[in-house]
């Protein structure tokens, strides 16, 4: 692509969300290397994301926050943000996977490149306004959101990576990981029903207290957790576990990336574990879909209960995007997932930490 052209990438909803899309925002600036590339941010959360962590800066020229879908105290500076955009005179602009609100495409309009590359949905729907792209990837069901990112680059250009290249945790090497296991008890608000019951993660908690006090604890709450944390602590107490919430986004990475071992629902810290290096991610998945929102590592671990009904919020459709569980024992999926499988799961890890030796045995 000649040097003088403009790219804007349109990132998608979420720390997750973006922490995935990183192998094609890394490969997208490695094949358009003199092309000025920019990015729009949809939350604060994200702009905090790309601004402040290392491996994202260089992969982008300016940054733009545009809050979406607008609201009426965001909508004077939404439409600011969109006039600017405009002034710049895009000759590409790229929605990254998910798109299942309208609002993306309508975005993506908007700022008026000339050639527009979005995704359709197997469902689509005029309302959804993927038609007012001029370029549309279909979204294949059963694949990674990392992969779809990766297909939908290629449309401008990008060639193909090997996947023996493809990773989140790429340039990450070198550091000293402490005998720590992080957990994350809880998700983005909204997304509640992903959540593992409060008790089960205590009883995985004192089970390995009780039987590998040689690692220390270290859970980690959002800033919508306080509650879930004052449980936490009344429960556990405060022997061998830190409880940490209120921290910016780099030092909760930093922190992160100091557990072998990391424990989680499906969220935004599941995602940030792997992109910081853990080496043992461990998954509770209820109704998510591992397939599209797993963690993206070889040394990964889902824990899931067999039920014929599961993953049902997986998002490869439009009309999966939120959960309708029509179980008459609701959300059986993640109530079937018992301790025990946790504890497993995390036995074998320790069994893979060089060293965690001796603690072997007790699993």
């Amino acid at each position: 692509m000649d040097s003088k052209r403009k790219v804007v990438v349109i990132c998608p909803y979420g720390i997750g969300n973006l922490v995935m899309a990183y192998p094609a925002l890394k490969a997208l600036r490695e094949g358009f290397p003199n092309v000025t590339i920019d990015y729009v941010s949809l939350l604060p959360a994200t702009t905090s994301m790309l601004s402040e962590t290392s491996r994202f800066q260089g992969l982008f020229d300016g940054l733009h926050e545009i809050r979406m879908p607008v609201n009426p105290g965001t909508a004077i500076r939404s439409i600011r943000g969109v006039l600017s955009l405009r002034q710049k005179r895009y000759d590409l602009s790229i929605l990254l996977f998910p798109t299942l609100s309208f609002h993306y495409n309508l975005l993506s309009f908007l700022i008026g490149a000339r050639k527009r590359l979005g995704f359709r949905y197997p469902d689509d729907r005029i309302s959804n306004l993927a038609w007012l792209n001029t370029l549309l990837l279909d979204v294949r069901e059963g694949i990674h959101d990392v992969e779809q990112n990766l297909g939908i680059i290629r449309l401008a250009g990008i060639p193909p990576l090997e996947d023996s290249v493809v990773s989140l945790a790429d340039g990450v090497s070198g550091v000293k990981r402490q005998p720590v296991i992080g957990f994350h008890t809880g998700c983005k608000r909204g997304y509640e029903y992903k959540q593992w019951d409060n008790d089960n993660f205590a009883r995985v908690i004192e089970y390995l207290r009780a039987r590998a006090p040689a690692f220390r604890i270290r859970m980690f709450f959002g800033p919508d957790e306080v509650v879930k944390k004052e449980w936490f602590k009344e429960r556990l107490g405060a022997e061998g576990i830190e409880y940490l919430s209120g921290l910016s986004l780099g030092k909760t990475c930093e922190l992160i990336s100091d557990c072998p071992i990391f424990v989680s629902n499906d969220s935004g810290l599941m995602h940030l574990a792997v992109f910081t290096g853990c080496e043992h991610v461990i998954a509770v998945a209820g109704p998510s879909d591992e397939r599209r929102t797993g963690p993206y590592h070889p040394g990964a671990r889902v824990v899931a209960a067999d039920i014929p009904c599961r993953p049902c919020s997986h998002g490869y459709l439009l009309s999966t995007r939120k959960l309708r569980c029509r179980e008459k024992e609701p959300m059986r999926c993640l109530a079937s997932v018992t301790p025990e499988m946790v504890i497993k799961e995390i036995g074998r890890a320790m069994d893979e930490y060089s060293s965690a030796s001796s603690l072997r045995s007790i699993f």
